[in-house]
């Protein structure tokens, strides 16, 4: 049974570098902002790792649009930066479901249906209505 070991193998090492990118990113926001450093495991494994690298992409973007809000001359707290960072990514994953999206889209295919039910039976009840 080669294929199965192969495929234990796999879903390890897929389940290891899932809880690496949980425990890196957890210090990303800080070292984006510049209140932290990474150690060497750390920056050994942002190097390699794509999801990683587009976190911290994601932060320095939303880094450049606080600092694009904030009026000149003020300065905040130098954690404040990293705490904001995180809190949106966080509210971000924690909040986005696509359950709300589907409901929306049934409600309005179903609303669509009922509306042209009513234009069929209304037709029907009366003719020439739809022609005029």
């Amino acid at each position: 049974m080669p294929a199965v070991d192969g495929m234990a193998t796999l879903v390890d090492r897929v389940l290891r570098r899932v809880g690496e990118c949980d425990a890196v990113g957890g210090l990303l926001p800080a070292w984006v902002a510049g209140e932290a450093d990474l150690d060497k495991r750390a920056r050994d494994h942002l190097a390699q790792c794509l999801r990683c690298q587009a976190d911290v992409a994601r932060y320095r973007r939303m880094l450049r649009t606080l600092h694009a809000l904030r009026p000149p001359g003020d300065q905040p707290p130098p954690e404040l930066l990293s705490d904001i960072i995180a809190g949106l990514d966080g509210q971000r994953r924690a909040h986005w479901s696509p359950a709300p999206w589907v409901a929306i889209g049934v409600a309005a295919v179903a609303g669509a249906a009922g509306a042209a039910g009513v234009l069929l039976w209304s037709a029907r009840r009366r003719p020439g209505m739809l022609t005029g």
